[in-house]
């Protein structure tokens, strides 16, 4: 009988420690968009590649990076809703980037 109340407390010791680590996972990872591609469209001899991008956030989105063929540029982007659109210099792939064996 001595036993009864030391097992309660770990049952709500235990799940309060759950519950703070289930919110706290939940809340890290959170979907907060996504960016969808669609299929190709041939409109009059061009052809679009068309990108969804879903905010499910109040916040903007910031820092979405997009890998687009060296081949486009950004005034061949076409978008729908006002969005600010910075090139990169290429850091991936094997464009014209060459590599320091010294490291």
């Amino acid at each position: 009988m001595k036993r009864i109340p030391l097992i309660i407390v770990s049952i709500i010791i235990t799940f309060i420690f759950n519950l703070i680590l289930q919110t706290a996972s939940q809340y890290l990872s959170r979907d907060l968009g996504s960016v969808t591609g669609g299929s190709p469209i041939n409109i009059k001899g061009q052809v679009f590649f068309p990108l969804d991008i879903y905010n499910y956030d109040n916040k903007p989105l910031e820092n979405l990076w997009l890998s687009i063929p060296t081949s486009s540029s950004i005034q061949e982007i076409i978008s729908s809703k006002p969005i600010q659109i910075a090139e990169i210099p290429t850091t991936i792939g094997v464009g014209s980037v060459k590599k320091n064996n010294n490291i």
